[in-house]
């Protein structure tokens, strides 16, 4: 089983959690959780990926990241 892994880009402040395999391009059609009427701030800044069969491969989170996951996932990657 694949564990999920957590990236962050500090150029842009985007972060991404993977949920499959590192390589090959896995993402078919990406999903925005927005517009949604008295929706969380946070939804607006998460994106999932889906594979061909329908399969979330993974989770972008938008800049900044850390308005929506918790600073201690982050930390060590910020370095």
């Amino acid at each position: 089983m694949t564990s999920p892994r957590l990236s962050f880009d500090t150029d842009t402040g985007n972060a991404y959690i993977s949920l499959v395999e590192p390589g090959g391009n896995h993402v078919a059609i990406s999903v925005p959780l927005w517009p949604f009427d008295d929706q969380p701030d946070a939804l607006a800044k998460i994106v999932l990926d889906f594979d061909a069969d329908g399969r979330l491969v993974g989770i972008e989170v938008l800049n900044p990241a850390d308005r929506v996951l918790r600073s201690e996932l982050l930390d060590d990657l910020r370095g």
